[in-house]
């Protein structure tokens, strides 16, 4: 099943209606129209990612946002989300302490992102440091045509000063300083309407993949020292 206008409407009814009186009894309606076909697109993704980043499979049931919106310390208390998102991380790992791909869907605009957005602070200074000590491996990938053609940085709040640890004048401050790593690129909200949309977003992920892995390698190095019994932190405190 693949998105439709009707998908689309129906986001868009919901941002204009987005209360429980007006959800409920249309649940069924968003789970074939929006929920559905981002399953099926979440089932694509996994299959091509399989071919290039298979360590970025995520099955789509966890894969897929759900509707609800986290209220408890919003101000902004519309229960619901407008748009249908995906997530893709690396199975080592967990969902939200690394880098990963990202699509969305609302009938304004498709996004296709890829990287880490604001990590808590021990993500941050190792993700930091592992910059700081290859950021020219990682200009060369930012600079490689097919992520400069579709790609742009997402634009970031930065720190107004080097992070601790960090000498000011480090040839990578301007990297050091971002608060997160992320690489967008978006199109109109009608783009998922598109019979190759499911095959163009598997493009634009593959393209990604170089500086997603770069990003990933000190989070994949971390996810195998503490998982292996052999070099994890009890077996060194039992040395």
């Amino acid at each position: 099943m693949a998105f439709t206008k009707d998908s689309l409407s129906f986001l868009a009814d919901l941002a204009g209606n987005n209360n429980r009186d007006w959800f409920n009894p249309r649940k069924e309606d968003y789970k074939g129209l929006v929920q559905s076909p981002m399953l099926e697109l979440a089932a694509e993704l996994n299959h091509a990612l399989a071919g290039f980043a298979p360590e970025f499979c995520t099955p789509p049931q966890k894969s897929v946002f759900r509707v609800y919106r986290d209220i408890r310390f919003s101000k902004d208390k519309r229960p619901y989300k407008t748009n249908i998102a995906a997530l893709f991380w690396d199975a080592r790992g967990e969902k939200r302490s690394g880098p990963a791909f990202y699509v969305s869907v609302s009938p304004n605009e498709v996004m296709i992102a890829a990287g880490l957005y604001s990590p808590a602070p021990p993500e941050a200074l190792l993700l930091r440091q592992h910059i700081a000590g290859d950021h020219e491996r990682l200009r060369k990938i930012l600079a490689e045509k097919p992520l400069r053609r579709r790609f742009r940085e997402m634009p970031s709040e930065s720190l107004q000063r080097a992070p601790k640890g960090f000498a000011a004048d480090h040839p990578a401050m301007d990297l050091l300083l971002r608060k997160h790593w992320v690489l967008t690129s978006t199109e109109t909200g009608d783009a998922c309407l598109k019979p190759r949309f499911a095959a163009s977003a598997a493009t634009a992920f593959e393209a990604l993949t170089p500086f997603v892995r770069f990003l990933n390698e000190p989070f994949a190095a971390r996810a195998r020292r503490t998982k292996d019994p052999l070099i994890g932190p009890r077996s060194r405190a039992r040395l």
